[in-house]
C-alpha cells in the first residue's frame, strides 16, 4: 500500500447517508497518454469499516486523470459505508504493459 495524501473534507449527506472525501494525488513523471490510462483505485479505511475498491476513473473537473506531469489531479470519493474517522487509505493500481 501507498500512503496519499489526502483532504479530509469529509461531509455528511443527510439524504442519502454518504460520506465523501477529497482526494488529491499528485502525479509524477509520466509517460502515459488517453491511449493508454492508467487503471487505479483507492481502499479506505476507518477504525472498525473499510470501503470496497472505488475507482478512480475521472477527476472532480471531469478529466482523464494521470494524464500530466507533475500535476495535482482532484477526486471526489462518495461512499455509504460508515468510514467516520479516516485512518488509511490503500491505493491499487494496474500499470499498462508495453
Amino acid at each position: 500500500y501507498q500512503p496519499i495524501a489526502c483532504d479530509q473534507q469529509q461531509q455528511q449527506q443527510e439524504n442519502n447517508n454518504e460520506q465523501f472525501f477529497t482526494l488529491r494525488i499528485k502525479t509524477n513523471t509520466t509517460n502515459l497518454s488517453a491511449n493508454n490510462a492508467l487503471n487505479a483505485a483507492v481502499k479506505l479505511f476507518g477504525k472498525s469499516h473499510q470501503t470496497d475498491l472505488i475507482p478512480l476513473n475521472r477527476t472532480i473537473d471531469n478529466k482523464t486523470p494521470f494524464q500530466r506531469n507533475n500535476a495535482i489531479d482532484l477526486f471526489e470519493i462518495r461512499t455509504k459505508t460508515p468510514i467516520n474517522a479516516l485512518q488509511k487509505i490503500e491505493l491499487h493500481s494496474t500499470f499498462p504493459s508495453g
